[in-house]
């Protein structure tokens, strides 16, 4: 898994923060990438797309969001390199 899978989070804080000042002078524009950036992330986290619905009004929405897959602990990969 790599970093940008395992940070969803800030993943996203970096994106938005990335397009902010590039799209800053279209607002249409910055609205419809930061719409792009919360798709991907509630994807990524197993959600259902019906929460983008709520990214409308609060666009920090993913931020709040559990992911639904199940990580391993360290200690489960090290019990199963024992084996």
């Amino acid at each position: 898994m790599d970093w940008s899978t395992r940070h969803l989070n800030w993943t996203w804080v970096i994106a938005v923060a990335i397009a902010s000042p590039i799209l800053g002078a279209f607002p249409i524009f910055l609205f419809i990438v930061i719409q792009m950036i919360n798709s991907a992330t509630i994807e990524a986290k197993n959600r259902s797309m019906w929460w983008l619905f709520l990214c409308f009004p609060i666009f920090f929405l993913p931020l709040l969001l559990k992911n639904k897959t199940a990580h391993e602990t360290p200690i489960e990969t090290i019990n199963e390199n024992k084996q």
